[in-house]
């Protein structure tokens, strides 16, 4: 029945909304990871002006108007980071 309804029923909420909640998610989850790196970082300046980033980046997701460029940001930042082994 519940799949049913999944087929016919128009959904309920906007698909980007989907995205930006999961890029939310990611950015927290790499802020998470920040704050363990900080207490063994040889460079902790970089790791806070890291944080400091995604904490904006998340701020900005939960805006509409700001979301896709947060999102851009975001991304651009994870593809640094898989470039310098993190």
């Amino acid at each position: 029945m519940l799949l049913t309804r999944l087929l016919v029923e128009e959904p309920a909420s906007d698909p980007v909304d989907a995205v930006r909640l999961l890029l939310r998610e990611v950015a927290l989850r790499e802020m998470r990871e920040l704050r363990f790196a900080g207490a063994t970082a040889d460079d902790p300046e970089r790791i806070l002006t890291e944080q400091a980033l995604l904490a904006r980046v998340v701020d900005e997701l939960r805006d509409p108007r700001s979301a896709s460029v947060a999102g851009d940001r975001l991304v651009a930042w994870l593809g640094q980071r898989v470039g310098d082994g993190g």
